[in-house]
């Protein structure tokens, strides 16, 4: 997508910037090939598949990606701005476990080691760590910009 409006920060207002991410996303999003692999593989194995998000952005847009990108047949999205709880901080965790109990077996897959692993763990969820492919794709492709040929000592 190329944008060449640019939108101006008044007084905290965001919103101009939250739509142009929302409408970036839903044009660039798709998925992870290891991430959809297990999600396909768990939904034909009738596994209840529910996302997590501490995305701000609203459930109407992160449908639209996760769609966009494939993942159909998932349950719901625990979004942290619905819930007033993070998975940064455990909370999500919680709202997780308070909603399907203690006795479930319930696995979460994320990026975020501390957030999805760590976290998650204490909260009695099993964690699991996939590193985010797009920031290793990022990091390779930025090396095309010009401020990236500098040497850093």
């Amino acid at each position: 997508m190329k944008s060449t409006k640019f939108l101006p920060l008044v007084s905290g207002d965001v919103t101009g910037w939250k739509e142009l991410e929302a409408k970036t996303r839903n044009t660039t999003d798709t998925a992870q090939p290891y991430i959809r692999d297990v999600f396909d593989r768990l939904r034909a194995a009738g596994k209840r598949l529910i996302f997590t998000s501490d995305m701000y952005l609203p459930r109407t847009t992160l449908e639209a990606m996760l769609s966009s990108a494939g993942y159909l047949g998932h349950e719901t999205i625990y979004l942290s701005n619905e819930h007033a709880a993070r998975k940064g901080d455990g909370t999500l965790q919680g709202v997780l476990i308070r909603d399907f109990g203690k006795d479930i077996s319930i696995a979460h897959v994320g990026d975020v080691y501390d957030a999805d692993v760590v976290k998650s763990n204490a909260a009695g969820i099993t964690g699991v760590f996939n590193p985010d492919q797009h920031g290793l794709k990022r990091e390779v492709s930025c090396r095309t910009w010009p401020a990236a040929s500098t040497k850093l000592s």
